[in-house]
């Protein structure tokens, strides 16, 4: 959170003139590590169950269709 989330939010509030494009590359390649690192984590921990289809499998669905309307409901707001 405090190395990828805030200083994102931080620079989001920042005026696209007074922006530095080497701020904006360093911090964009932390946030794409970030969501790879989240990604691999959470599969690590689902790995960690002898079923994990059985165990997290209407999760994953859950959380595919939940995200999907999300960033539909984004798009259509921005």
């Amino acid at each position: 959170m405090s190395e990828i989330v805030m200083p994102l939010r931080g620079m989001a509030a920042v005026e696209p003139d007074e922006i530095d494009a080497r701020e904006v590359s360093e911090l964009l390649k932390k946030v794409a590590a970030g969501i790879d690192l989240l990604i691999l984590a959470y599969a690590k921990a689902e790995n960690m169950h002898n079923d994990p289809e059985e165990a997290y499998g209407e999760l994953r669905s859950h959380w595919g269709l939940f995200a999907h309307g999300l960033v539909r409901e984004y798009q259509r707001n921005t």
